[in-house]
């Protein structure tokens, strides 16, 4: 993890509680595996829609769905919660799908 990254990340953790660390790993998980992207496409929506949802630009959400950058923050948390209500709405799995290999 780049230096800049590891401090955002312990930032992110200083400001948030122990579940909301949970849910950064989950969030983090998602991404890696490429559910966060299949959800996304299954609801017909755009990285700029998810992204101002989410209070993050488009590239950002890009970022974090081809695995260049970590989501993080209250963001991380937000975009979290638009893909549980996304994958209950259109039936694509968040859990069910192996990591892509870094």
């Amino acid at each position: 993890m780049a230096q800049n990254a590891y401090g955002a990340f312990l930032s992110g953790l200083c400001t948030l509680g122990a579940m909301d660390a949970l849910q950064l790993a989950r969030v983090r998980a998602i991404c890696r595996s490429g559910a966060g992207r299949r959800v996304r496409e299954a609801a017909r929506l755009t990285r700029a829609e998810v992204g101002r949802t989410s209070g993050v630009s488009g590239a950002a959400v890009s970022r974090w769905e081809d695995g260049s950058r970590a989501p993080t923050g209250p963001e991380a948390l937000r975009y979290l919660k638009l893909l549980e209500k996304l994958a209950s709405m259109t039936g694509v799995s968040l859990d069910d799908h192996e990591p892509v290999a870094s």
